[in-house]
């Protein structure tokens, strides 16, 4: 079988990262900012709500201009409970 290496070349060399699709994703570092307490209680509360199932998780990565290549990245999102 033969390897298609334009398109796996192509693929290594793009700029786009694996960010989640959908509304309403924020960083952790975004939660930490919105919450009205410091970094260390931010994210114990993200973690046990991760715990709970109240929120997912979407570990990815993303182009970071200011480093030139792809930086991994994790994404959160509320859970909507029907």
């Amino acid at each position: 079988m033969a390897i298609d290496w334009a398109k796996n070349i192509g693929r290594l060399n793009a700029k786009e990262g694996s960010e989640p699709e959908g509304d309403d994703w924020f960083t952790a570092q975004e939660f930490i900012e919105n919450s009205n307490y410091g970094q260390c209680k931010s994210r114990a509360q993200l973690k046990k709500a991760v715990e709970d199932g109240d929120i997912e998780v979407h570990r990815g990565s993303r182009w970071a201009s200011e480093f030139g290549h792809l930086v991994r990245g994790t994404w959160y999102r509320f859970v909507t409970r029907k």
